[in-house]
């Protein structure tokens, strides 16, 4: 009786379950590296320093602002270097600006990415 294809084991199912594990324990460890980063900013933040937090994001919002009045097409990869931010940061406060009702996001123009996970830190 021939058996099931479906039952017969894979040549290189273990060292696949190895890799699973690896990868299941390195998303752990950033989990956990993640929380801990989390816990310990939190408990740092006070009256003043969420002050000065605010007024840092409203001067970028105002310099994304006045940018936008004058030229109404904005680069954000070169607004990202000129104000030291991520892109993906200049991209939340334009986000965050057309919440508040301060602009409206009428276009967007992509590029193919580069495959780098900017939200991730190669650390571990």
């Amino acid at each position: 009786m021939a058996q099931d294809e479906k039952t017969l084991p894979e040549p290189d199912a273990e060292a696949r379950m190895n890799r699973l594990v690896d990868s299941l324990e390195l998303v752990s460890a950033r989990m956990f590296d993640t929380m801990i980063r989390t816990q310990q900013l939190a408990s740092s933040t006070t009256p003043e320093m969420r002050g000065l937090f605010d007024n840092w994001v409203r001067c970028l919002e105002g310099e994304i602002l006045a940018r936008a009045a004058e030229k109404p097409e904005l680069d954000i990869g070169a607004l990202a270097k000129e104000t030291g931010l991520a892109p993906t940061s200049v991209l939340s406060l334009l986000l965050a600006l057309a919440r508040q009702g301060k602009l409206d996001i009428t276009h967007v123009k992509t590029t193919p990415g580069d495959g780098k996970n900017r939200e991730r830190c190669d650390c571990m």
